[in-house]
């Protein structure tokens, strides 16, 4: 949302409805898949369809009002030598304008392949696509670093936004998030928003 309460996006959020287990979090079995090439074709299905759902949106003239959507990105699906190619082909087999699609990538995994991630990234940007660093704050960014890549977004962790009217250190952090994320154009979310004290 923005200032006005307006809803300016949406995130694919991947969820297991188990039968016997129940709503199984993706905190447990996506390390796991992360563990094997399991990972790879559970982040082309959740590409695939959120494209499905831009193109279903876009269709019902609701698209306007949605604005992009957002899909986590893995490390493993990132260096795969085909990745660019299996995000374009994605999008044009699905008829979507690229413009409603970001890849959100964590910070920590930028950094560590910072030069492959700065030429795929401007490759991906010539196209149209845009790119969200996700969890920021919570890994050894460098503000030289942040510079070279070609994001569009930064989104300040969770954990500074849950109880920040009752800490003054998550204010400060997340304050300065804000003010680094003006600084170099880009746009600033705030993950789980949950409470009026929080969004104030």
């Amino acid at each position: 949302y923005n200032h006005n309460a307006d809803i300016v996006g949406a995130e694919a959020l991947l969820r297991w409805q188990h039968p016997i287990y129940g709503m199984v979090s993706p905190s447990i079995y996506i390390p796991i898949a992360e563990e094997s090439d399991l990972i790879l074709n559970i982040g082309q299905w959740v590409l695939e369809q959120a494209c499905r759902d831009i193109h279903q949106l876009k269709q019902e003239e609701l698209l306007d009002n949605v604005g992009n959507i957002a899909v986590n990105i893995s490390a493993k699906q990132l260096i795969q030598h085909d990745f660019q190619e299996l995000i374009i082909n994605t999008i044009e087999k699905n008829d979507i304008d690229p413009k409603y699609l970001t890849l959100e990538l964590t910070e920590s995994f930028l950094v560590e392949n910072i030069d492959r991630s700065i030429k795929l990234l401007h490759n991906l940007k010539a196209k149209n696509i845009g790119c969200a660093i996700d969890d920021f704050g919570t890994g050894y960014s460098s503000l030289t670093y942040l510079q070279r890549i070609p994001a569009n977004t930064l989104k300040i962790d969770r954990s500074f936004v849950t109880n920040i009217d009752k800490s003054k250190e998550s204010i400060a952090i997340a304050s300065m998030i804000i003010s680094l994320g003006k600084m170099l154009n880009m746009k600033v979310l705030a993950e789980g928003v949950e409470t009026s004290a929080e969004l104030e």
